[in-house]
């Protein structure tokens, strides 16, 4: 038994030793190199390594040839052996097509502390009904830095679901810190929210008005986009009422609308707004 203890000890730092050079290798700009060093690492049971050979294989990336099937075998090998994010990434491989598997993965790595995993189970949770338990998941989601948890979190918040009652400060200050963590959506919320309250008078507006600017220009285009028009529409938050900004932002958002629709459906608010405001500007001369 010593013996065998100590032998698996030596194939571990071997592999923590590969990933290492496979590290060196890839921050040099040496792929071939980091692929092969990654495959030795892969090879003695380095879950990082497996989860990262995984993916060159999924992608057919770093002078790997493409392999799917070689690439959910070593993840479903890593996730056994206890790789959170090995569980996270076949779970997501599953969803839409086995949504009973992918949540048992998720749960998995959520045990874990997998903050994407805790935020995934938690919305299935609040579509379920179980919103309390949800956002006791969402507080530890978000309590890891994790920003479409926290941006969850600030809706139920704000909408009052699986909390006391509805908490519009707290909801603003999840809404900013998942916007600060990089969550465009955030932003939107969080510009949604202080149009709809109007605490701050004028400066509130303007700080809704620059949100949604921050959010358009990292591509949020539909909802940012209408909401953006109707500032400049309306004048609120902006210089000055400007319906020309206003019509450029609403058709911004139809395209985008439509494009996600695969352009059918139903019109969207936006497009409404394109066609009432096409009749008010004229073209200049």
């Amino acid at each position: 038994m010593q013996q065998h203890t100590e032998a698996a000890g030596v194939v571990e730092e071997a592999g923590t030793a590969a990933a290492v050079r496979a590290w060196e290798c890839r921050a040099a700009g040496d792929a071939a190199g980091a692929l092969s060093w990654c495959r030795r690492a892969a090879s003695a049971g380095n879950l990082a390594a497996m989860v990262n050979l995984a993916s060159s294989l999924e992608r057919g990336a770093d002078g790997a040839e493409r392999d799917a099937g070689a690439a959910a075998a070593l993840l479903e090998r890593a996730a056994v052996a206890g790789s959170a994010e090995a569980a996270f990434r076949l779970a997501m491989r599953c969803a839409g097509r086995d949504e009973e598997r992918a949540e048992a993965l998720w749960r998995r790595a959520a045990r874990a502390g997998h903050a994407g995993a805790m935020t995934n189970v938690a919305q299935r949770m609040v579509a379920r009904g179980e919103a309390a338990p949800a956002v006791r998941l969402l507080r530890r989601a978000a309590l890891a830095g994790h920003a479409e948890a926290a941006r969850r979190l600030a809706v139920c918040y704000e909408r009052g679901v699986g909390v006391a009652a509805p908490d519009p400060q707290r909801a603003e200050e999840l809404y900013a810190r998942a916007a600060e963590l990089g969550s465009a959506r955030a932003a939107v919320g969080l510009a949604f929210l202080l149009l709809r309250l109007r605490r701050g008078g004028a400066a509130d507006e303007r700080r809704a008005a620059a949100l949604l600017g921050e959010a358009v220009a990292r591509g949020e285009r539909d909802f940012a986009a209408y909401q953006l028009g109707r500032c400049f529409e309306l004048g609120l938050g902006v210089p000055q009422r400007d319906p020309r900004q206003a019509a450029a932002l609403y058709r911004l958002a139809a395209q985008s609308q439509s494009q996600s629709q695969g352009g059918s459906g139903n019109p969207s608010p936006a497009a409404a707004a394109v066609a009432a405001l096409d009749r008010l500007v004229q073209p200049e001369d």
